[in-house]
């Protein structure tokens, strides 16, 4: 099935502006695209289409937008096996006096676990998001844990991992970073997945993995194996989006002096040395050399 955003590209094929902008992708640089105006929702699905086996970061300076662009580029890119995901801003227990949201937290944290596994995706952010630390890249890459039916891992120490990492241990699993442990049974809930699995033990070895029903709690298909990333929030945050990001990645920014503002106030909040969002961004060493940046959204 081809997706709307594909079909309106091969109609526009012959567009001298979408033309340079495709060659713009191969040959990096800055480029300006003005004028888009209610385009930009076609123009995001579009390069997420047209650069499917590559990572395209869109960044808004507002929550509200982002969350429209997305959804925008879901409907316009359906049919089509290209990850669209936000990754939203979290409040600071630090800056703002909160402790972040459970569900932003853990749609952050899938969001780099996707990245840092090396899978491309249209991926949609604030700069307050983009600005926002988060956990180093290596840290995931030791913490990515491979669970098998019929493999061996220690029980008790899976258990005093997920602890130590700052899950929460609880009687039943409901949300995102909780975990429950009675005998041979370990149920977890990382951030980084969208549901809960159940690993049954026999000694120190994985008899079972299920997926369960939060509300009834009741286990559902059984898996051969689950990737699993265990970070908790205890790790420190060191490192942004941008360290995520592999070579060769869009930036596409919307209203980029808006967003030079936004990102300014964040950091004067944060009370972190002012710099221009350029140097921040653009020579992050693991951004690529290739950008688009419409103005006049």
């Amino acid at each position: 099935m081809t997706s709307l955003a594909r079909a309106l590209g091969e109609l526009l094929k012959d567009n001298g502006n979408l033309q340079r902008l495709d060659k713009a992708a191969g040959g990096g640089g800055l480029l300006l695209v003005r004028g888009v105006g209610a385009g930009r929702s076609f123009l995001v699905s579009w390069l997420g289409a047209a650069r499917e086996n590559r990572t395209v970061l869109v960044m808004t300076y507002g929550a509200e937008r982002g969350r429209a662009l997305v959804d925008d580029a879901r409907d316009l890119l359906a049919g089509e096996d290209i990850e669209v995901a936000y990754y939203p801003e979290v409040a600071s227990a630090l800056y703002d006096g909160v402790l972040p949201g459970v569900d932003e937290a853990a749609q952050r944290l899938r969001v780099l676990d996707r990245l840092a596994a090396g899978k491309p995706a249209l991926v949609v952010a604030p700069i307050q998001a983009v600005l926002h630390l988060t956990a180093p890249k290596d840290v995931w890459a030791a913490a990515r844990t491979d669970l098998k039916r019929g493999g061996h891992i220690d029980r008790d120490k899976l258990v005093h991992v997920l602890a130590a990492l700052g899950y929460q241990r609880s009687p039943l699993v409901e949300a995102p970073g909780q975990f429950s442990a009675r005998g041979g049974i370990v149920d977890l809930f990382p951030p980084t997945l969208p549901h809960p699995v159940r690993v049954e033990f026999f000694g120190d070895e994985i008899e079972s993995i299920r997926r369960f029903e939060i509300s009834s709690q009741r286990s559902l298909e059984s898996l051969s194996a689950v990737d699993v990333t265990i970070v908790g929030p205890g790790v420190a945050d060191q490192a942004h989006l941008a360290d995520y990001l592999p070579p060769q990645s869009w930036f596409l920014l919307l209203e980029p002096m808006e967003l030079e503002q936004q990102g300014r106030q964040y950091l004067d909040r944060l009370d972190q040395p002012a710099k221009t969002l350029g140097r921040q961004l653009y020579c992050h060493p693991r951004v690529g050399s290739t950008t688009a940046a419409p103005t006049n959204l």
